[in-house]
């Protein structure tokens, strides 16, 4: 879909990627810590400590995140600078990063939400978030605000926005209706 919409608008999406993937290791990393430490937990029938760390690790996964998206709404316009593309490419990929900053705490939200979920034995949940998130609303949502609306590759950014907001409030409902505690491991 992306292609459609011109060189510059692809180029600048892929700079906008490499940027924001920046986040995504420290995301990832904070989700496989809570996923092994809420499997302790609930291997060693210890519940409300599996709670208490889901808690802790989702905070600091979204204080962290969070504060890179501080950082991507503040520097990066800066950042895709260092890409050396046209002027055009980096204005645009600076307002893709700008938009992608919103994301950053909700990205953190699905990831280790979903850490716990694994760790606690339900994968159901998470790949359930994922089909919801990648199928109806990324899709979806990216043709709605990309093309239909005509909003262009920012449209699409923002959908990546709503996207991300809706996995991890279905995650947290997941999480909080808290079947995931009573899975022996």
């Amino acid at each position: 879909m992306v292609t459609s919409l011109g060189t510059t608008a692809l180029a600048a999406h892929a700079i906008a990627l490499r940027v924001e993937s920046l986040s995504f290791n420290p995301g990832w990393g904070f989700s496989v810590a809570a996923a092994a430490l809420v499997g302790q937990s609930l291997g060693a029938s210890k519940p409300r400590e599996a709670v208490r760390i889901a808690a802790h690790a989702c905070f600091l996964g979204m204080a962290f995140m969070g504060s890179l998206g501080i950082f991507f709404l503040i520097a990066g316009p800066w950042v895709v600078t260092l890409f050396g593309a046209t002027p055009e490419v980096v204005d645009q990929a600076g307002s893709l990063i700008r938009i992608a900053a919103a994301s950053q705490i909700f990205m953190a939200a699905f990831f280790v939400l979903g850490g716990v979920l694994r760790g606690a034995g339900d994968t159901r949940s998470p790949l359930i978030v994922t089909l919801i998130g990648t199928l109806p609303m990324r899709l979806g949502l990216v043709w709605l605000f990309g093309f239909h609306f005509g909003w262009g590759i920012e449209g699409v950014w923002w959908a990546c926005v709503i996207d991300w907001s809706v996995r991890a409030l279905l995650m947290w409902l997941f999480f909080r209706r808290g079947k995931w505690r009573d899975t022996v491991v």
